[in-house]
């Protein structure tokens, strides 16, 4: 039931919902023009005649999940920044937001963005897949140690070769890493950082003897853009 909170929009913002509401579901076609009538209908709060929240909107009249709901503009974040470089990065912009949910996910920096993006672009040869961009975000995210972030022991003749643990602080090519155990000490070269949900996995396996995560524990879906106005 509507709440006694609604309020009411002029026949102005009426008309611009409607069309924007439209625009969307034409729009998700070509994914950036419905992402930012998407953008718009919440900036404005187009909803709010109808729903008490733009979460409701989304699932109410759009069919979409909050979470999937703030994948998409986070996304259309991203292509807006790549498209401030275009087309002198590589002249080609993504089609869909499943191509840049990686980059989206991992919170990268704008220029990192555009990195990331780029090297897809070269590795597939023209047109990326999402699991492509997947794979450049993965490993550029592996590539990089940084205090308070999981890594793991790469060392296969460490003995705590495939644990994981914690980087406490780098000073040159000496990392400090927090154990089960204790503190001890690795050179660079012996560590690879891993995400949250890898360093999941690692204990899963070590622990449980699965390969998988149960999906309980699984990342997948699970919404890291923050909270909804």
């Amino acid at each position: 039931m509507p709440s006694s909170r609604l309020t009411r929009l002029s026949e102005n913002q009426r008309v611009e919902y409607g069309i924007l509401k439209e625009r969307f579901r034409k729009g998700m076609q070509g994914f950036w023009d419905g992402v930012q009538a998407l953008q718009i209908i919440r900036g404005e709060r187009l909803y709010r005649e109808e729903y008490d929240s733009f979460e409701e909107f989304c699932q109410t009249d759009l069919n979409l999940s909050r979470d999937y709901a703030y994948m998409l503009m986070k996304a259309g974040e991203v292509y807006a920044n790549l498209m401030l470089e275009m087309p002198t990065i590589v002249g080609i912009l993504p089609e869909s937001e499943a191509q840049l949910r990686p980059i989206a996910k991992a919170n990268l920096a704008p220029e990192e963005q555009r990195e990331a993006w780029a090297e897809a672009v070269a590795a597939a040869g023209g047109k990326p897949t999402a699991a492509v961009v997947k794979a450049v975000v993965d490993r550029r995210s592996r590539s990089d140690l940084a205090a308070n972030q999981p890594a793991i022991v790469c060392n296969p003749n460490h003995a705590l070769f495939g644990q994981p643990v914690t980087v406490k602080a780098i000073k040159g090519d000496i990392v400090t890493i927090a154990t089960s155990t204790g503190e001890t000490h690795l050179l660079k070269p012996e560590l690879q950082a891993i995400s949250l949900e890898d360093q999941l996995k690692a204990f899963v396996r070590r622990v449980l003897g699965l390969n998988v995560l149960p999906e309980v524990l699984q990342l997948e879906g699970r919404s890291l853009l923050g909270e909804e106005s």
